[in-house]
């Protein structure tokens, strides 16, 4: 499969689950919510591309230490990014997160994030060949959800 996997809807809708159960597949590996794919590239972080090494590995060790993805439990450093591949914003997040993949023993990655449900349009900018899937959910019983909360 090309491309990564993004699993959005609104809050209580049901995409925790849902990555749970992707993410116990053999080939597929999504962590925990990132919340940081669509601020970066509202900061216009090297949308057109890296000038140089330094802002490949500046930009990595961004996103390595970004609180969500430290909580990923795969302690990434960015000695194991490889830098190269690393040509712009897309490429790096991709590569990040292929790196993450690889640590979990899986080909695919996938990232959940209700936030970026308003946001698939930069997501498609960043990935034109991602998947999604956006799960609806009664409004009522996301309501009786969170009231049990």
């Amino acid at each position: 499969m090309k491309g990564p996997v993004f699993l959005v809807g609104v809050d209580w809708s049901g995409t925790t689950l849902l990555s749970l159960i992707l993410g116990s597949h053999s080939k597929i590996a999504i962590p925990y919510e990132s919340k940081f794919i669509t601020a970066y590239f509202r900061k216009n972080i090297a949308i057109e591309g890296f000038t140089d090494d330094a802002e490949r590995r500046s930009v990595a060790n961004s996103i390595l230490a970004e609180p969500y993805v430290k909580d990923w439990g795969a302690e990434l450093t960015v000695d194991d990014v490889d830098l190269t591949l690393c040509n712009d914003l897309s490429s790096t997040i991709s590569t990040i997160y292929e790196t993450y993949a690889v640590k979990k023993g899986k080909v695919i990655w996938g990232d959940k994030d209700p936030a970026y449900t308003t946001d698939i349009d930069i997501l498609n900018k960043l990935f034109p060949d991602a998947k999604y899937i956006h799960i609806v959910r009664d409004g009522r019983d996301v309501a009786l959800s969170i009231v049990k909360q």
